[in-house]
């Protein structure tokens, strides 16, 4: 990286955040990162994949110096060098396909390059650019290919407790609630927050992070300065040092805090 900028790393969330109806980024918020990533750098951490990140990059004419996508299975620099790696291995994989399909649970899983599961999407405008295959029967498509994340779409009724059960079986992967229909599943020590060691300057580079979700929350503890959208549960924003009401406030708050590294 050859630009002039403080030793500080701005990473947000997507969803419910900078892209706060996980369909466009507004004018503010757009304007917000655009004056912020002036003097800092930038990463996106989110559940989506790679793919998705480059189209919102493309779309609002952004350039991240990091991506972080599935929750930290997949990370990438601003050139596109892969800096992490991480699928769910094989043998894991076949064992929660057959809980799946057991429970007749309703899911789409990530290779980067489609959605693939039994799940019609209510907003295909949110896909940004990623194709959804929605068929009654997707095992045997999905045979053999790179899984990066699982989606379960339960009801609310279950949710908590299908999140319990899954906790309980799966202790070998990551699984994570986000909103109220939603568990997000990859492997074992995936987190946002163990994907910012990836995009770190250097040792003494101050972390700034924005999010909404609980699986935003490793990222929080990871970081220097945490900054959590008002609408989150308490289980999220108690992990925050600041709460605002969109991405564009910070634009008016100042990022150059001290460093507790130092």
């Amino acid at each position: 990286m050859n630009k002039l900028r403080e030793n500080k790393l701005l990473v947000t969330d997507l969803d419910g955040t900078f892209v706060f109806n996980s369909t466009a980024v507004t004018e503010e918020d757009l304007a917000a990162f655009n004056y912020l990533s002036q003097n800092i750098y930038t990463a996106v951490a989110t559940g989506r994949s790679i793919k998705e990140i480059t189209h919102i990059e493309m779309e609002n004419d952004i350039k991240l110096d990091y991506r972080i996508g599935f929750n930290g299975a997949l990370v990438t620099n601003q050139e596109g060098d892969i800096l992490h790696d991480q699928p769910i291995p094989k043998e894991k994989l076949e064992k929660l396909f057959a809980f799946i399909k057991k429970k007749k649970l309703i899911f789409d899983a990530l290779d980067g390059k489609e959605r693939i599961g039994n799940f019609e999407h209510e907003n295909p405008d949110s896909l940004w650019n990623m194709n959804l295959v929605c068929v009654e029967d997707p095992y045997s498509i999905l045979e053999g290919k790179k899984i990066y994340k699982i989606n379960l779409r339960p009801d609310k009724k279950i949710t908590d407790q299908l999140y319990k059960e899954l906790k309980e079986n799966f202790s070998d992967l990551s699984i994570y609630k986000t909103g109220g229909s939603r568990i997000e599943i990859t492997d074992e020590g995936i987190s946002k927050g163990i994907a910012l060691d990836f995009c770190k300057l250097n040792e003494r580079t101050e972390i700034l992070a924005v999010g909404d979700s609980e699986n935003d929350i490793s990222m929080f503890k990871a970081a220097n300065v945490s900054y959590c959208l008002k609408h989150a549960t308490n289980k999220v924003s108690k992990n925050a040092t600041i709460l605002i009401d969109r991405f564009a406030d910070l634009q008016e708050m100042n990022l150059s805090l001290p460093n507790k590294m130092s």
